[in-house]
């Protein structure tokens, strides 16, 4: 069983993979350069 931690853990690389996913759906351009501070 995951503990509350592991549970934070998770939720918030889900909200950061949505932040993501939608700023690429609205700026294509940007992508690579996002991707690139990203890393």
């Amino acid at each position: 069983i995951l503990g509350h931690y592991e549970l934070g853990i998770a939720y918030n690389h889900l909200i950061t993979l949505t932040l993501i996913y939608k700023i690429i759906k609205e700026n294509p351009p940007n992508t690579e350069k996002l991707l690139g501070d990203y890393r």
